[in-house]
């Protein structure tokens, strides 16, 4: 019951609110006879409203006796007004049907029986309208082929909103300004009203001066400011198309004709202008104003190659070099250019000697991928060699050929042997990384780490065996290298090397014997020391990524084991017997 009753309060405070909304205007409720109706602004533009001009209705009964009401309004919907519904307490209206004057102003026509020329009954007639309630004119006489003029005022009010592109515009509403875009209006009656939304920049963008009816279906307006202009694009080849973007959203597509020009017409704003020839994509902006109308966009879709340029001076490579192409600075030597398809113009000069070379390049499919250009050499004398561009390549992979033997020496006079005490010496390989790293003027080291094998076959206990020793190699040498220009160069190397022995063994059928180092006395061996040291000597070349190698390794470690495999023709030891390794090899790295 309790919830009924709270309902039933709302119904009533909605319908008093309702009621409130819409009321007759007081005093506006007037007689005029339409025999002596005159021009006036008062009666809603009808002049000269003879009788005889009006299409009288007939009423229920189908007499003619009958008045007519223009209802004007006052902040109401053109919509709404088909919605208002009269009546009369004491007959049947006749007609109705909404109207429109020529200055604009909507009415309600309504043709109501008379109830004059004696008769004392009066009548009440009643407005009424779903949403905006109800009002009425009480105790009123109608006197036939009269017209009666009455105002009705709609009292509710709507929060208006007015946004624009671009934000910021001066907002007008029926001549007071009440804002900047966006900007929200309170409280504004319905009906008609002049909204002027003043253009921030009168260049770009254009102001707005219309009449908008409020209502509770439209209480809220967008206005786009911005201007169009024509903007002529001018496309190389005309063979390529374009797509004007706004973000990355197409919003236009163009072909240009034949001689490259095509016209689009687009709103005062930032822009993304792609032009697209096969493979080839050329992204450009723009900005769109009055200003750039008149200036046709240049756009040039050409296929581009790149192109490295070096300079040569002294026979060295120049690094520094400043390169420009075509009257601009496109970098310094040696640097990578896009270069567009075409003939250019290139010029690379050098500051510290103040001198500069220009040349002309052709672009196309079969063009070069290195442009370089030979500058005047310098004037000044002793220049330093080292100050070549030269290419540093620091590790590399190498492989290399070793000829090895142990030259026993006594008393001035020496002879060069195997590990086995044959005469001659042992063939082997040596693989492993190379590392050489650079300090300046041409200085660094040669160093790195190796596997290093001998392999041969050898009689052991009256029978032939295959044998094979591994080793360690790691070298540490002082290198000066000379550049010849930036991919040659030539070099020394001298310093120390650590030679240790890893397996030394003999194969027997299908046993494996490991020997060792040193006196072996199960079998009887005298092998060299496992840890020994030498002193390498080298020269290189350099070609590019390749290096070729030659050295020469003389023995620092006295093998004493190998020195007493030695007797003279007594079986003696013989005193003062030294056995010192030696070597030389060549090989070749590759370098990154």
């Amino acid at each position: 019951m309790r919830k009924i009753i709270v309902a039933l309060a709302v119904m009533l405070l909605q319908g008093a609110v309702a009621t409130a909304q819409m009321r007759v205007v007081p005093g506006s409720f007037k007689n005029s006879k339409a025999t002596s109706q005159a021009a006036s602004g008062s009666n809603l533009g009808f002049q000269n409203m003879a009788s005889q001009s009006i299409d009288w209705p007939l009423d229920a009964d189908g007499n003619d006796e009958v008045a007519m009401v223009l209802v004007r309004f006052d902040n109401f919907p053109p919509e709404e007004i088909g919605n208002v519904t009269p009546s009369l307490s004491t007959g049947i209206i006749v007609k109705k049907e909404v109207g429109k004057t020529e200055d604009g102003v909507y009415y309600l026509k309504v043709f109501v029986p008379a109830n004059g020329d004696g008769e004392n009954e009066l009548t009440n007639l009643t407005f009424s309208h779903p949403r905006y309630g109800k009002d009425r004119v009480a105790g009123v006489k109608f006197m036939d082929k009269n017209v009666y003029f009455v105002e009705l005022r709609n009292d509710k009010t709507l929060p208006v909103s007015v946004s624009s592109i671009p934000s910021g515009a001066k907002v007008f509403i029926d001549g007071e300004m009440v804002g900047y875009t966006p900007c929200n209006i309170q409280e504004v009656s319905l009906g008609a009203h002049r909204i002027v939304v003043q253009s921030p920049d009168d260049e770009l963008y254009e102001s707005v001066d219309v009449t908008k009816y409020v209502s509770d279906a439209e209480a809220s307006f967008h206005y786009d400011l911005r201007k169009k202009f024509n903007m002529l694009f001018k496309v190389h080849p005309a063979s390529a198309q374009i797509e004007i973007l706004k973000g990355n959203t197409v919003i236009t597509t163009a072909s240009p004709g034949s001689n490259g020009m095509v016209t689009v017409p687009l709103l005062a704003d930032e822009y993304t202008v792609r032009a697209t020839l096969g493979t080839i994509v050329n992204v450009s902006h723009i900005s769109v104003s009055q200003r750039m109308e008149s200036i046709p966009v240049n756009i040039d879709v050409v296929e581009q190659r790149a192109i490295t340029f070096t300079a040569k001076q002294n026979n060295y490579y120049v690094t520094g070099g400043t390169v420009t192409l075509d009257g601009i600075v496109v970098g310094r030597t040696p640097c990578e250019v896009m270069v567009d398809y075409g003939k250019h113009t290139v010029e690379i000069s050098e500051a510290e000697s103040r001198v500069s070379k220009r040349g002309t390049l052709k672009v196309n499919e079969k063009t070069n991928s290195v442009y370089e250009l030979v500058l005047p050499n310098r004037k000044d004398k002793g220049h330093n060699p080292f100050r070549i561009d030269y290419t540093h390549r620091e590790w590399g992979i190498t492989a290399m050929y070793v000829n090895k033997s142990y030259r026993l020496s006594q008393g001035g006079s020496s002879k060069s042997y195997t590990i086995w005490g044959d005469e001659g010496s042992m063939q082997g390989v040596q693989a492993g990384i190379a590392y050489q790293p650079y300090f300046g003027w041409g200085q660094g080291l040669s160093t790195g780490i190796f596997w290093q094998g001998f392999f041969g076959e050898v009689e052991l206990g009256g029978d032939t065996g295959y044998w094979q020793e591994h080793s360690v190699y790691i070298p540490l040498q002082y290198q000066l290298r000379l550049p010849l220009s930036r991919r040659i160069s030539i070099g020394l190397n001298a310093g120390v090397a650590a030679n240790i022995g890893v397996s030394n063994t003999v194969k027997l059928g299908d046993e494996r014997l490991s020997i060792g180092y040193g006196n072996n006395d199960e079998y009887g061996t005298h092998m060299p020391e496992r840890f020994q040291l030498s002193m390498p000597l080298g020269a290189v070349l350099q070609f590019g990524a390749l290096q070729f190698e030659a050295k020469y390794s003389i023995g620092l470690t006295n093998n004493k084991a190998m020195c007493e495999a030695f007797e003279d023709e007594n079986g003696n030891r013989i005193d003062g017997l030294k056995a010192k390794a030696s070597s030389w090899s060549v090989g070749i790295s590759l370098l990154f």
